[in-house]
């Protein structure tokens, strides 16, 4: 716009661009905005921005609008120029002038005189004669001026940017990456130097002759070896037995008072004290108890058995009826828990009876009174 208000272009009809936001994209005003759209050329990295622009002037304002866009620091393009005459109306022109078809004079100026005309003295109108003849009537011209201004990509930039951020993303990275870089600098340089030093040891060395001498004798390593060996191979040590610290003396009671009795085998108390004071023989006994009859005829005995070695409660005393031939006929032998009756002597008081046991292996044995 600049160069149009240096060029003193008038009038600035109209001002055309490609669309660039949303709001341009949705706009339904055509006359505000061009068909082309804003491109980025990658080879040389700038961006065309395409531009209209519509304006009246004449030839030599033309010129210097198109000098100021080839002389500006910034880029421009003038992709056409379209130049038509500009539509007029006839102002200020002398009474009775009305030009020569085509030639209309420019709104708001006066014709240009020919050459040696020269007006009338006493401002009266002129006659014909000495009337100025016009040559040339330059009229004002209707410019649209395609142009493309070129300005660089922002791409440079955001790469910069993009940078920038990776940096500040990463940055502990590179930290250590100059770190490592450092230290591997530093291993370098005392590398160097150890190598430095080396060379001066060698130096020094060189040059002297070795004298013979006594050798030194070898080290002798029975002491250390010795006191390895007894550290290796030490006593073990026994914490049981009379050792009282970790291992105290029990002292122990009976319930039902006493004597306090000291332990120290384990054999004082429990079973290992136990000892034998009496024995006591379990028995078997079978008592007569009555004789069962059935009128007059002796049919069988009661007896009672008490068995003191038996486990269970009921079997220490078992009530037992034997019938009178129960040893000789297997029938009547239903009720032999202990023993079965062989025979007898005797009918209503038996003075013996014989019997064979079921446990013992079948013994025999003989029941008699007291």
């Amino acid at each position: 716009m600049q160069v149009m208000f240096d060029a003193h272009v008038t009038p600035l009809i109209n001002v055309r661009r490609a669309r660039v936001s949303k709001d341009d994209e949705i706009s339904t005003a055509t006359s505000d905005y061009l068909s082309l759209k804003v491109q980025t050329n990658a080879l040389t990295g700038t961006v065309n921005s395409p531009y209209e622009v519509t304006f009246g002037c004449l030839s030599s304002e033309l010129a210097a609008v198109l000098e100021g866009l080839a002389s500006s620091k910034h880029g421009f393009i003038v992709k056409a120029i379209n130049v038509e005459p500009a539509v007029e109306t006839l102002t200020n022109a002398p009474p009775g002038f009305t030009g020569m078809p085509g030639n209309q004079p420019i709104r708001g100026n006066p014709p240009r005189q020919a050459l040696g005309g020269r007006p009338q003295p006493g401002g009266g109108n002129p006659s014909a004669a000495n009337r100025p003849i016009i040559l040339l009537n330059e009229r004002r011209l209707k410019v649209t001026l395609s142009s493309t201004p070129l300005r660089r990509s922002s791409n440079a930039m955001e790469q910069v940017k993009k940078i920038g951020q990776l940096c500040r993303q990463h940055y502990e990275k590179m930290v250590l990456v100059i770190v490592l870089l450092l230290l591997a600098g530093a291993v370098w340089v005392l590398y160097g130097k150890s190598q430095e030093e080396n060379d001066k040891v060698r130096e020094m060395t060189e040059g002297y002759t070795k004298k013979s001498g006594k050798p030194i004798p070898p080290v002798s390593l029975q002491p250390f070896e010795s006191a390895m060996k007894s550290a290796t191979n030490r006593p073990s040590l026994s914490y049981a037995g009379q050792h009282n610290l970790f291992n105290p003396v029990k002292w122990q009671q009976n319930r039902g008072g006493g004597s306090v009795i000291k332990v120290q085998s384990g054999t004082e108390v429990g079973v290992g004290a136990m000892r034998i004071v009496s024995v006591t023989p379990l028995l078997l006994s079978i008592s007569f108890e009555k004789t069962a009859t059935s009128g007059t005829e002796v049919t069988g005995y009661h007896t009672m058995v008490t068995n003191e070695m038996a486990t269970l409660p009921r079997l220490r005393r078992i009530a037992q009826y034997v019938a009178m031939d129960a040893g000789k006929n297997p029938m009547l032998a239903t009720n032999t828990q202990v023993f079965v009756m062989t025979d007898f002597k005797g009918l209503l008081m038996p003075n013996g009876i014989r019997r064979r046991f079921e446990d013992f292996d079948n013994e025999a044995s003989q029941l008699l009174p007291r």
